[in-house]
C-alpha cells in the first residue's frame, strides 16, 4: 500500500464574514472597522478617494476623527490587522509573480494601509482640514 500523503492543515481564522461581529481585543478598532466598511468594501481606490473628499467637505470634524483613528491603527497595527481588513473591507492584496497571484505579506498590508492614510491625509489637507493627528512614521 503506498504511503498516504499528508494534507496541510488549513489555517482557520477567527473571522468568517463581514456580518460577523469583531471578536478581537484591539482597543479603538471599531472606528477602523467602520472606515473599512465605508471606504474599502466593494470600492475602488478612486471611488474611496472621491467618497473621502465628499466626507471632508460635508463633515470636517468627523473626517478629522476618522483620520486620527486610521492613523493610529496604521502607526500601531494590531496583531489581527490583516484578518480585520479582509473581513470588514474585503481587502485582499496580491501582486503578480511569474503569472501567479501572490498574496501580500502582513508587512505589505501595513504599508498599503499607511500609503492609503497618507493619501487621505493629503486630501484632507488640500481641503483645508489641516493636520488632523500625529504624523505617520
Amino acid at each position: 500500500m503506498p504511503p498516504r500523503k499528508r494534507r496541510k492543515k488549513q489555517k482557520i481564522e477567527e473571522y468568517r464574514s463581514p456580518s460577523d461581529p469583531y471578536t478581537g481585543n484591539s482597543p479603538g478598532i471599531e472606528c477602523f472597522i467602520s472606515w473599512l466598511l465605508v471606504y474599502c468594501l466593494d470600492t475602488s481606490a478612486n471611488e474611496a478617494r472621491a467618497s473621502w473628499r465628499a466626507m471632508v467637505a460635508r463633515s470636517p470634524e468627523r473626517a478629522a476623527d476618522e483620520l486620527r483613528c486610521i492613523t493610529a491603527v496604521a502607526n500601531d497595527p494590531p496583531s489581527d490587522l490583516v484578518p480585520v481588513m479582509k473581513q470588514y473591507g474585503s481587502v485582499y492584496l496580491y501582486r503578480k509573480k511569474k503569472h501567479v497571484r501572490v498574496l501580500y505579506s502582513d508587512g505589505e498590508y501595513v504599508e498599503w494601509l499607511r500609503r492609503t492614510v497618507r493619501d487621505f491625509r493629503e486630501i484632507a489637507e488640500e481641503a483645508g482640514l489641516g493636520a488632523a493627528g500625529p504624523e505617520l512614521c
